[in-house]
């Protein structure tokens, strides 16, 4: 068995994403207070 295949990099990748996102949506519900920051770069137009 190999984890270079397409399909498992995937799956391996969905998985820990489902993972993450459970931790952090339970610690923000368990947090009297949080905040969210964006950041971004603008292009060279000058847009965001």
């Amino acid at each position: 068995v190999t984890y270079m295949a397409k399909r498992s990099q995937n799956e391996f990748i969905s998985l820990i994403d489902d993972s993450v996102l459970n931790i952090v949506l339970n610690e923000a519900k368990q947090a009297p207070y949080f905040s969210i920051i964006a950041d971004s770069t603008p292009d060279s137009s000058r847009q965001d």
